[in-house]
């Protein structure tokens, strides 16, 4: 990801590119099933995002927003927290 981009710009950014979604139609209380994204979908986008990232977009439903889906990308970059959701429990 580069250092100019928001999680939430980045990730607008990854679903335009590879989703050929339009930036008019992104808003931050869109969820993904209004966009149009099914689970595989958000598969993809959860692996593109690891590869920009090094961060995991895990948990991350049909249902969830922009939005959420930002703060989920944003807190995981502030915490440092690893790539990998295994327990070593």
């Amino acid at each position: 990801m580069a250092d100019d981009l928001t999680p939430y710009r980045m990730i607008t950014d990854v679903l335009c590119r590879t989703f050929a979604l339009s930036e008019e139609e992104l808003r931050p209380d869109a969820s993904f099933d209004e966009l149009g994204l099914d689970s595989l979908a958000l598969a993809e986008l959860a692996v593109t995002v690891e590869d920009e990232t090094g961060h995991r977009l895990d948990g991350i439903t049909a249902g969830h927003t922009l939005a959420q889906a930002a703060e989920t990308v944003a807190a995981r970059l502030a915490t440092g927290m690893a790539g990998t959701t295994a327990n070593t429990a």
